[in-house]
């Protein structure tokens, strides 16, 4: 067990690090940041060691070291996939929903004091206002949107719609996590296993 752990620091550091990183990077709004906190928390250090268990006890002994590294490219290449995938598509729902400009202070001309998190619909007074300036073919952001309405929050989006948008943001953002831990606990115990054949191969 003590060698088991030895040969997986660099992979946990890999994963928190990956967390971290993944927190830094995306979730801007504050309202949203414990959520994240707590989902990278669950599918971090503990689901990566449950498939380093899985792999090294269990599926490994079972199969021949060949079976076994062409069972892990390919398991690896489709959760690599799979990530890529999902991060395209947390990407364009945070960009859509979750990082909305919202000033502190609505007296400041063009303040950036905080981020929130917007709404999978407007209210129907919101969408009006949209809709006259999609006829005039021009554009209105969130963020325009609510300095026109005074910075209420509740007369752009109603509460049950920012609740929609706050979900599809973290379980898009779980997925997207849960798929990169997964990936870079298998690519990492395929690496490790190519290691110890090379050195009972040089002894």
């Amino acid at each position: 067990m003590v060698d088991f752990l030895k040969d997986r620091i660099l992979l946990f550091i890999l994963v928190i690090a990956g967390d971290w990183i993944s927190l830094a990077a995306f979730i801007k709004a504050d309202e949203i940041r414990q959520d994240a906190i707590t989902i990278a928390v669950a599918v971090s250090l503990l689901p990566s060691l449950i498939i380093s268990l899985v792999v090294n006890y269990l599926f490994q002994p079972k199969v021949s070291k060949r079976n076994f590294v062409i069972s892990a490219a390919v398991i690896s290449f489709v959760l690599w996939i799979g990530f890529i995938f999902s991060y395209f598509n947390f990407s364009t729902l945070n960009n859509e929903y979750g990082k909305v400009p919202f000033s502190k202070n609505a007296m400041v001309s063009n303040s950036r004091d905080s981020i929130i998190v917007g709404g999978c619909k407007y209210t129907t007074e919101a969408q009006a206002e949209v809709d006259d300036y999609e006829a005039r073919k021009r554009t209105l952001t969130p963020a325009q949107l609510l300095e026109d309405f005074n910075y209420d929050i509740s007369q752009v989006w109603p509460e049950k719609e920012r609740d929609c948008a706050r979900s599809k943001i973290l379980n898009s953002f779980a997925l997207m996590l849960a798929l990169l831990i997964a990936g870079i606990t298998l690519t990492s115990e395929l690496l490790i296993a190519n290691k110890k054949k090379v050195v009972k191969s040089s002894h």
